[in-house]
């Protein structure tokens, strides 16, 4: 038996205090363009999210006495109109990869997480979704990616109303709790990637993981060189920063290798509500660890040497 997920017409509202570090941010068909300085006034988007419903199909006999064929296409009816709504994201099944053209940028200074001063001015602007629908999520959060022929570099922007976390020890299991998150293949062979995370509190977990017959193997003993980052709070939540040094992760500079397979993740812990998982492209499961749906990152400026 199979399952085909369609949204039913149910609404309920969110909202998104993005401040200035968000000019015009696109979710969708919704366009919204933010204060232009930040203050700790809330902008109240008010956006339509579609609570999932899931319906039987029968592959072989149909359900409710409708066969196959005239079953899709009342689903497709559905999700014809669920678009001439203008719903933000009236998404069916299966969640499209994410490509992200990634520009050369001015250097960071390892100091400054202001979202409207360079090097993030000038960096690439990404949104994370609910990872395993891909729908608009309950807390945003947006990143910004850039690269110098150093290092890349991004910021994390994330609303949360109380960020929190207690883990201060590297390398300690900091995806218990609120957690920002990176991961990196630059060889894009799927079998072995590089992961970073960052909590509110700038404690830092960097390892190596890689694919056994057994499943993905950790390895936490792996420090990368040269690796910085620095945390921050807002009037709307949190931000982190990072910077990976080319160096670090091999033979794979973006002249040398102006491809990579990455994504860019949260885990979100309100008090009292499940926890909330939100990736770049999302990998439609309970988990982040699945490379075949890590987006594709092209470097602008970055060419092939033979």
């Amino acid at each position: 038996m199979k399952f085909l997920r369609i949204l039913p017409l149910m609404c309920a509202k969110t909202r998104w205090p993005f401040g200035s570090a968000t000019r015009n941010m696109v979710f969708g068909r919704t366009s919204v363009t933010t204060p232009s300085a930040i203050n700790g006034a809330s902008l109240g988007m008010e956006a339509l999210i579609l609570p999932e419903l899931l319906l039987e199909f029968n592959a072989g006999k149909g359900v409710r006495g409708q066969e196959p064929r005239a079953r899709s296409q009342e689903l497709e009816r559905i999700s014809c109109f669920l678009l001439d709504l203008g719903q933000p994201y009236p998404r069916m099944c299966a969640v499209e990869r994410s490509e992200l053209i990634c520009p050369k940028t001015s250097s960071w200074d390892l100091h400054s997480l202001d979202a409207l001063s360079t090097p993030w001015s000038e960096c690439a602007r990404l949104l994370l979704l609910e990872n395993s629908y891909g729908q608009p999520p309950r807390w945003g959060t947006e990143v910004r990616v850039g690269w110098t022929n150093e290092a890349l570099h991004g910021l994390f922007l994330c609303q949360d109303p109380e960020p929190w976390a207690t883990k201060t020890q590297k390398d300690d299991a900091l995806w218990e709790e609120e957690v920002v998150e990176i991961f990196l293949d630059p060889i894009g062979d799927l079998l072995s990637y590089f992961e970073f995370e960052i909590n509110p509190l700038n404690t830092v977990a960097d390892l190596v993981l890689r694919r056994t017959r057994t499943g993905i193997k950790k390895d936490l003993d792996w420090d990368c060189e040269g690796l910085v980052t620095a945390c921050g709070r807002l009037p709307y939540g949190w931000v982190a920063a990072f910077r990976v040094p080319f160096e670090s992760l091999g033979d794979c500079h973006p002249n040398r290798s102006p491809v990579w397979r990455v994504n860019f993740a949260r885990i979100e812990r309100p008090s009292g509500q499940p926890r909330e998982l939100t990736a770049w492209s999302p990998t439609s499961v309970g988990t982040f660890h699945v490379p075949e749906r890590f987006g594709v990152l092209r470097f602008e400026g970055g060419y092939s040497i033979p």
